[in-house]
């Protein structure tokens, strides 16, 4: 019995092995197409990709920056740590006993809350990356002016699709 469950592993296994290579080859799915005849419909749903690719650009864009900005900030504390262990290396040992407790009570298992943010706390984040990071600013601000773009060809589309349909009916 035990053999035979080995043999099937290691054909389901060889099978995955050479499967996986040939739908990796197929690339991306195929963009859906509205189905009404509408040109207007087509027009819309267009524009509604382009604009989904470049909101996909904005926000690799804005993941490089926060990335960037996380090493400066995490190499600014390490240069920092070392400057306190050359110069003071008993303080530098209690704040690392501190570092460490710190860390083994904050990998407990227990899952932080995520309030949402509400609409004054958004603005205020914003206005403090604003003077803090104005890159990062500049490309979240980029983000979301594409999103009302896109939020309006989704409108335009639902009108359109609407219309579409009473004719027909």
């Amino acid at each position: 019995m035990r053999k035979i469950s080995v043999i099937v592993g290691l054909v389901v296994a060889l099978g995955l092995m050479f499967s996986g290579p040939a739908y990796g080859a197929e690339g991306k799915a195929k963009e859906k197409k509205v189905k009404a005849g509408c040109s207007e419909c087509q027009g819309l749903k267009g524009k509604i990709s382009e604009k989904k690719n470049e909101m996909d650009a904005v926000k690799r864009e804005i993941k490089t920056a926060k990335e960037t900005a996380k090493a400066e900030k995490q190499a600014k504390k390490a240069a920092k740590l070392e400057a306190l262990k050359k110069s003071n290396p008993e303080k530098y040992a209690k704040l690392m006993e501190k570092m460490a407790a710190k860390k083994k009570d904050g990998r407990k298992g227990e899952k932080k809350e995520h309030a949402k943010l509400t609409k004054e706390q958004k603005e205020a984040k914003l206005e403090k990356m604003k003077t803090k990071n104005p890159e990062l600013y500049k490309l979240v601000s980029e983000r979301v002016k594409i999103h009302q773009e896109m939020k309006g060809f989704r409108a335009e589309l639902k009108v359109c699709k609407t219309a579409c349909n009473g004719k027909k009916g």
